[in-house]
């Protein structure tokens, strides 16, 4: 695994690109009107106690990924049901990603070429991704990130004379339980789907903390998902944003540069076809080290991926036939992501405190002083753990 191991930079490349890849094909808060980028921001804000959460788990199970660490808190036998679940939400993350992602090439681009040709191209270049490892991924991202960052900063400066300030007042017009809905549901998706990289970040490189990593990744983050919502609601106004369908690409469509840059919806659709890349590329490699573990196969295997890629476009043409259908699954969607997104890393947190502080008290020596040393008991492997244990 030592050629799989992620810098700083390739986490948090890796990280943003995850976060961006369908949160700006659809943008939340739309629905709110003007007060859709209060809806973001609340995600945001409500999005921190959330990565301190997903650090903390990283640090008390240092090189573990989060089948190991279900099995270290719950046990081979809860432990393997709840990774079996985290394997088939991890799935669905990147079949809806692989979705949204054919969904938008096919009525922006496309609309005359069958959807499923598209899903099966996006899955072709899914699995070069799978299979060249989350390291190839790192490095590639660090070259993308920036020009995904360069396009949403250049769009904001290039349509600065066709916005109009006038588009964000008046301020808080929505109702409190609007915006709390709003911004619950930017907080599920993209920010709580990023618990899948607790089974993908156990290949940070050694003596690095993951927290500062996640902390810069959700800083660039916040700062590029601001700026496209307010470009869009600056250029387009509150009721033409409510019905857009892709407030991103209808906004820029419109932006020319003097009389001879226009097209700049074509940067910003490659860019958002790339980052929904990296989404579907971790949600099957999460798939894929979860059902390792559970398998006996090495997390370093292959043999995984590829009916992991088939089962994704299989079920991103099962997930929904309609725009109705699509409505009431992304309305009930923020719910049933919670048990996932919170409740069971809460869970694992909470067992992973008690056993570090239980060893902390019982170490010889160590009474009137803080142990900032992880306990043995929390960085064994499961084998370890049962041997010693018999």
């Amino acid at each position: 695994m030592h050629e799989q191991i992620l810098s700083r930079s390739q986490a948090v490349c890796l990280f943003v690109l995850f976060t961006l890849g369908t949160g700006l094909i659809h943008a939340e808060g739309t629905h709110l009107y003007q007060d859709g980028w209060i809806a973001t921001l609340g995600g945001l804000i409500m999005a921190i106690p959330l990565i301190v959460l997903y650090t903390r788990l990283l640090t008390l199970f240092p090189g573990k990924n989060g089948a190991e660490m279900l099995r270290i808190c719950f046990g081979k036998a809860l432990g393997g049901f709840l990774t079996i679940l985290f394997c088939l939400y991890a799935l669905y993350t990147a079949a809806h990603a692989l979705r949204t992602l054919s969904d938008y090439i096919q009525i922006t681009s496309i609309p005359e070429t069958p959807q499923y040709l598209m899903m099966l191209a996006l899955a072709m270049l899914s699995l070069y991704g799978v299979r060249s490892g989350v390291r190839t991924l790192g490095q590639w991202s660090i070259y993308i990130l920036p020009l995904v960052a360069l396009v949403v900063a250049g769009t904001c400066i290039i349509g600065i004379t066709d916005m109009d300030f006038h588009n964000l007042l008046p301020m808080f017009q929505a109702p409190p339980k609007d915006l709390i809905h709003g911004s619950f549901t930017a907080l599920s998706s993209p920010f709580g789907e990023t618990v899948l990289f607790l089974f993908v970040f156990d290949t940070f490189k050694p003596k690095k903390e993951p927290s500062r990593a996640l902390y810069i990744a959700l800083a660039i983050t916040a700062a590029l998902f601001m700026l496209s919502t307010l470009r869009n609601i600056l250029i387009l106004g509150p009721v033409a944003i409510s019905h857009t369908l892709y407030p991103g690409y209808s906004s820029v469509r419109i932006l020319s540069a003097g009389n001879f840059l226009t097209r700049f919806e074509a940067l910003v659709s490659v860019n958002l076809i790339l980052a929904g890349f990296i989404k579907i590329c971790i949600g099957v490699l999460a798939a894929s080290r979860g059902l390792s573990m559970l398998l006996g196969v090495p997390a370093s295997s292959k043999a995984l991926n590829v009916p992991l890629i088939f089962v994704t476009a299989a079920l991103s043409l099962w997930i929904y036939s309609t725009s109705l259908e699509a409505e009431r699954i992304y309305a009930a969607y923020p719910y049933f992501a919670l048990p996932f997104q919170l409740g069971v890393p809460a869970l694992m947190w909470l067992v992973g405190e008690f056993r570090y502080r239980r060893r902390s008290s019982h170490k010889p020596g160590l009474t009137g002083r803080r142990n900032t040393q992880t306990p043995k008991e929390l960085t064994d492997s499961p084998s370890q753990i049962t041997s010693r244990t018999l």
